[in-house]
């Protein structure tokens, strides 16, 4: 999971260097790893989820982000 938090945080550096893409790269990777440990409804999963949503508004797709932020409601609701 450290391998995933690192992925995280140098996400975070890429956007505020304002490099969307290569943030959604970090992102996608962390995610990956966090859904294929945890599950795809686990908090740190879905947080990773909401960390993707941020990259994509950043870069300016926001109907991506709204149809992931719904999903991330979705999976919040069926979550036992």
């Amino acid at each position: 999971f450290e391998v995933a938090n690192s992925l995280t945080r140098l996400a975070g550096l890429e956007l505020k260097r304002e490099r969307p893409a290569d943030a959604e790269l970090y992102v996608r990777r962390a995610m990956a790893i966090r859904e294929k440990a945890l599950g795809p409804t686990h908090a740190h999963t879905l947080q990773s989820m909401l960390d993707l949503v941020a990259v994509h508004r950043a870069a300016g797709k926001e109907t991506e982000a709204a149809e992931l932020e719904k999903r991330v409601q979705d999976l919040r609701a069926i979550k036992p």
